[in-house]
């Protein structure tokens, strides 16, 4: 039987509460394509920096319901994610970030990406006001793409 397509996720930024749908058409095949090879297979191996960009991505964890990853910019680290794959993980996100979990949605079930960013404080010594609103900037749309590349691997997307 084939698997059926995901159409979209709810992102969600712990430090905000901000909420949002991610549609699978906000990342086109060619930037998957693009950042695949930059984005470990395994957990514990290290991500290749993208090219003129600074960006790179650790992979945690990866199971099949559930897989953790971290953004960095210059090995600097940006953010933490969890990308739910599956109703079954819902728990594990929570205990893992240390946090109390909101309710599981009821209805129609999608992945969840729930992304906790690193206190820009601790960039301050080494960075510009201009590099750190744009390295903030750029995470939210970096973290869409990873978790929709991390989901056409699994060929959810």
């Amino acid at each position: 039987m084939p698997v059926k397509k995901i159409l979209d996720m709810m992102h969600y930024t712990l430090e905000s509460g901000h909420i949002r749908r991610s549609e699978r058409r906000e990342v086109d095949e060619q930037t998957i394509d693009s950042l695949d090879p930059f984005i470990p297979r395994s957990p514990g191996l290290k991500g290749m920096t993208i090219k003129h960009t600074g960006w790179s991505v650790d992979l945690l964890q990866s199971t099949a319901a559930l897989k953790k990853f971290r953004l960095l910019h210059k090995s600097r680290p940006v953010a933490t994610a969890w990308l739910c794959e599956e109703r079954s993980a819902w728990p594990d996100i929570w205990s893992d970030a240390g946090v109390s979990a909101p309710h599981c949605p009821n209805g129609l079930w999608r992945p969840w990406l729930v992304v906790s960013m690193v206190s820009m404080l601790s960039w301050i010594q080494s960075s510009s006001m201009f590099e750190m609103a744009s390295v903030s900037g750029e995470a939210g749309d970096f973290e869409r793409c990873v978790a929709w590349t991390l989901l056409r691997r699994g060929e959810l997307a």
